[in-house]
């Protein structure tokens, strides 16, 4: 519907998709992955939260339930996330930055859980590839032969 709205009035879809769900395919191609420009796909999804804490501390814009409730999807009633945020993230990031997954488990992650999340950054390349280009913002990005975010130099 928004698709439709900005192709008949002009203008551009923003994506609302962040990094990690980006990374672990956890996006729906005509939902929160519809748009052409991604200005939060190099942020995780904590640092979105964070962001959008700091913005409703300054304008009072954002209702507070947004930034209570659960992460979900809302692809059905009571649906919520399955994911600890604050936890997988940095996970995701150093895997995404081509940390190796042994030295992950070294730290203390879970062998499986890494597994897992290797597993689903490496099939949700599809999602990624059918996602529009995002800003870069952070020094740990998707590398080389995953398609965002778009950076230029340095």
């Amino acid at each position: 519907i928004l698709m439709a709205h900005v192709n008949q009035r002009g203008g551009l879809l923003l994506n609302t998709s962040n990094k990690t769900e980006l990374a672990l395919g956890y996006g729906t191609l005509q939902g929160d992955l519809a748009g052409s420009l991604g200005v939060i796909a190099d942020l995780t999804k904590p640092q979105v939260y964070a962001l959008a804490r700091r913005y409703q501390e300054r304008t009072g814009a954002i209702p507070p339930f947004v930034l209570e409730r659960a992460p979900s999807a809302e692809l059905a009633p009571g649906q919520v996330d399955p994911w600890d945020y604050p936890r997988i993230s940095p996970l995701v990031e150093a895997l995404v930055s081509g940390e190796e997954p042994q030295a992950l488990v070294a730290r203390g992650a879970s062998p499986e859980e890494v597994a897992r999340l290797v597993r689903l950054i490496r099939q949700a390349e599809h999602k990624r590839r059918q996602a529009p280009i995002g800003l870069k913002v952070a020094r740990t990005s998707f590398g080389t032969g995953r398609l965002v975010p778009v950076t230029q130099g340095t």
